[in-house]
């Protein structure tokens, strides 16, 4: 699963979380503007749904903002 979003100076602190584990944080924070740049990735979901929560954290500005472009899931290989 990898999600895309814009960083840029108005960006701030965000989290993820993945089902019920522990929320990690990540800034957002860049002095150019970068629409489409990965936000979050993880190649290591099992098979089944999951629960994907992300969250705009604004630690310095309350107007700083989280962009989500698009997201990519991908379904189970098959080989043969």
């Amino acid at each position: 699963m990898e999600i895309y979003g814009t960083v840029g100076p108005s960006s701030g602190l965000y989290t993820v979380q993945i089902d019920d584990g522990e929320p990690l944080t990540f800034n957002g924070t860049k002095n150019v503007l970068i629409p489409g740049t990965l936000l979050y990735q993880d190649n290591s979901l099992g098979r089944g749904s999951h629960k994907v929560n992300i969250s705009n954290s604004p630690f310095v500005f309350e107007s700083q903002t989280l962009s989500v472009d698009f997201a990519i899931t991908y379904g189970p290989h098959q080989s043969g």
